[in-house]
């Protein structure tokens, strides 16, 4: 029950990006509950507790309409993140889920994640501690200084050589969350982590403003109130109006035919 951080060899990109994953474990006092085996003096019994290291979390950004209301999203082991960097490297960054008022941060290793162990009210001291956060911009490439020396070394040989390689992406989109297993959740939010992920890919894909439409009321509006009489005005012209209007054509056309019938008699 002792975590150590793993090296995914990313931190150094994503962070050139504009965002830093922070080497932490985040813990929310509103979490799973699981079912563990707690030692006593005479046997070992399975019993259910709450597991902020598991922080269940709906602390969503108000400010961007594509994840307004979504229901909860549950983590493992989850690592804060951190866009503050974003303007530095040139691109807009913005949090995308923080934790309750109620959480914490864990550093240093090994990090006790024993369940056993006691978590007091006290030490959730924290808030709106950032796990998932939105870039949008263009990208600066990792490798722009190393390959700037390369075409120094090119240009010296074919002085026209143009660098077929941008040193900045097409304007893009990201997103960076602090648990890469989120979806595949196995503590009864799975459908709630399926849909935060599939607003994830909405964002990242809508070009013209699809997810803002989307997110719209979809109930249907009121009528405003009327009165008694234009409600009974309504209801009986709905009724008679249209076998008057069909009666009014035919007896024009009755007319039409008639009076057609005697020019070709006066012929």
């Amino acid at each position: 029950h002792r975590g150590s951080a793993v090296n995914l060899n990313i931190n150094d990109l994503v962070e050139n990006w504009g965002c830093a994953i922070n080497t932490d474990l985040v813990l929310d006092a509103t979490c799973v509950t699981i079912t563990t085996k707690v030692d006593t003096l005479a046997t070992s019994l399975p019993t259910d507790i709450e597991y902020p290291f598991y922080p269940v979390l709906s602390n969503f950004n108000p400010g961007n309409i594509t994840f307004r209301n979504l229901p909860p999203v549950a983590f493992t082991f989850v690592s804060s993140v951190d866009p503050k960097i974003a303007s530095i490297r040139g691109v807009n960054g913005e949090v995308l889920l923080m934790t309750s008022n109620r959480s914490t941060r864990m550093e240093g290793e090994p990090i006790d994640a024993d369940p056993a162990q006691t978590f007091p009210e006290e030490m959730f001291i924290l808030k709106d501690v950032p796990v998932a956060a939105a870039l949008e911009g263009q990208f600066k490439s990792m490798y722009t200084l190393k390959r700037a020396v390369e075409l120094k070394i090119i240009k010296e040989e074919e002085e026209d050589y143009e660098d077929p390689i941008p040193s900045r992406s097409p304007n893009t989109r990201m997103v960076v969350v602090g648990d890469g297993n989120f979806v595949m959740d196995e503590f009864q939010h799975n459908q709630n982590n399926i849909e935060f992920a599939a607003d994830v890919v909405d964002w990242l894909v809508d070009d013209v403003g699809l997810t803002s439409m989307k997110k719209r009321d979809p109930s249907p509006k009121q009528f405003t109130d009327v009165s008694e009489g234009t409600k009974t005005f309504v209801k009986y012209f709905n009724f008679t109006a249209p076998p008057a209007v069909v009666i009014i054509v035919g007896f024009l056309r009755l007319m039409m035919n008639a009076a057609r019938r005697k020019r070709h008699k006066s012929y």
